[in-house]
């Protein structure tokens, strides 16, 4: 890489991931912002290249730069971060080109997208159902986009419901991350996969999200669908983030999500009526 880069310790070594670098240096979240990403209280940084890492969209740091005759200033977080993703953060035309084939292809009737993340985060999949069926029972004619990082979600899914339909893509183990699995054959391939799944669910009639995942999150703010036909299930607070985490290890130890959701429509109704 020519021209300079700041904070300099990404120095010739942009080619690695920013997780790579926080655990060689043993840093903590709060030091991962310091020492490896650029402080948006300031924009006036000198070097060719900068590098933000951050964990949430921090308007509040954003704002102070607003102007007053800018359009942001007067728009809420939610609008100001859909405009940028709408009108700047565009897809390259050959990744946009794949979300068009696939929904050309496949979305013949009104769609209600579903997204279930289901690994390393967990959505709450009985509220998803529960507003699924419910929706189905309003429009029976409706067809189920689903995006999910479980192979046996979207089984599960397959085996209980009618008009589901999924991209192709790689699946890791039932419950383990996809986004950063070494078993994954091509990282660029994975990714481009999911931003895929991210865009069609951002093109469907209706969409149903639990926006604890930010992949969600991020579908939520690109939709296209009326505001009344978008269901989020997140709840106000995550609860006891220590507790929740033990408890999807616990899970993963014991491979629920290999014979849980095979399990699961006998305990919770999941059928579309």
């Amino acid at each position: 890489m020519t021209g300079s880069v700041y904070p300099a310790i990404w120095r010739d070594r942009m080619h690695e991931s920013a997780r790579r670098l926080a655990e060689e240096h043993a840093y903590n979240p709060a030091a991962v912002r310091r020492e490896l990403s650029i402080n948006l209280g300031k924009l006036d940084y000198q070097e060719d290249l900068v590098i933000l890492i951050e964990y949430h969209a921090r308007m509040d740091l954003l704002r102070p730069h607003f102007r007053p005759a800018d359009d942001f200033a007067e728009m809420s977080d939610a609008a100001v971060l859909a405009k940028l993703l709408k009108d700047d953060l565009v897809l390259r035309p050959e990744v946009r080109s794949r979300v068009d084939q696939f929904k050309s292809s496949h979305f013949h009737a009104r769609t209600v997208g579903v997204h279930v993340r289901y690994s390393d985060h967990r959505t709450r999949i009985f509220a998803i159902v529960k507003q699924l069926n419910a929706l189905l029972e309003r429009e029976r004619d409706l067809q189920i986009f689903l995006a999910t990082d479980n192979l046996e979600i979207l089984k599960m899914f397959e085996r209980n419901y009618s008009g589901v339909i999924a991209t192709p893509h790689w699946y890791g183990l039932p419950g383990s991350a996809i986004h950063n699995n070494p078993a994954s054959p091509s990282r660029i391939e994975t990714a481009i996969e999911a931003l895929i799944d991210l865009y069609l669910l951002a093109e469907c009639d209706h969409l149903i999200i639990d926006s604890s995942s930010s992949f969600s999150y991020v579908a939520g703010l690109l939709s296209s669908a009326p505001i009344r036909n978008r269901i989020n299930v997140a709840i106000g607070a995550k609860g006891n983030r220590r507790i929740r985490n033990a408890t999807t290890r616990y899970l993963s130890w014991i491979k629920f999500s290999s014979w849980g959701f095979r399990l699961l429509p006998k305990l919770v109704r999941i059928r579309k009526l």
